[in-house]
């Protein structure tokens, strides 16, 4: 995993730091989201495709799971309906957020029929990102501590001042 960026402008509530899994096959993407989500002081796991997604979920306890939807082995909605099968023989629930460079009409519909909860179109922002992980996560406490966005190539950066 890569260092901390920054303090925190969002925070659990509960005394350890929960993990959000991110499904992501491209290692820029995996970087971008471990760096957003460790600025919003969330632990990370990153996996490279889906059977990974569900071999990770079946292993450990995720407050949320950022899924790719195209992904070599196993694809994001495969993946999520292996999870949500799963959750109905053990009662949970974790928040599935779909990340995907598919941006056209009825995408966003695609994901929410799969079973996933949100649907985030790349490049992700911090913004986006917080948003939809405290809609997800009631437990989220937020502050609003970050002020200017810098591009990155194709990959939008948020850094605190």
């Amino acid at each position: 995993p890569t260092p901390a960026l920054a303090s925190s402008s969002l925070s659990l509530t509960s005394e350890s730091r929960d993990c959000i899994l991110v499904a992501e096959d491209t290692a820029i993407c995996q970087t971008l989201l471990t760096r957003l989500l460790e600025k919003l002081d969330c632990q990370v796991d990153v996996v490279a495709n889906g059977s990974e997604a569900v071999e990770a979920y079946r292993k450990r306890q995720y407050a949320a799971i950022l899924m790719d939807i195209q992904m070599p082995t196993m694809g994001g909605f495969e993946a999520t309906m292996h999870i949500r099968q799963h959750e109905q023989t053990v009662g949970s629930h974790v928040p599935i957020i779909a990340i995907t460079a598919h941006t056209q009409p009825g995408d966003r519909e695609r994901c929410l029929t799969a079973g996933m909860d949100e649907y985030l179109p790349k490049p992700v922002t911090l913004e986006m990102l917080k948003r939809a992980l405290k809609q997800r996560l009631p437990r989220l406490s937020v502050s609003t501590n970050v002020s200017t966005i810098t591009g990155t190539g194709s990959a939008v950066l948020v850094e605190k001042v």
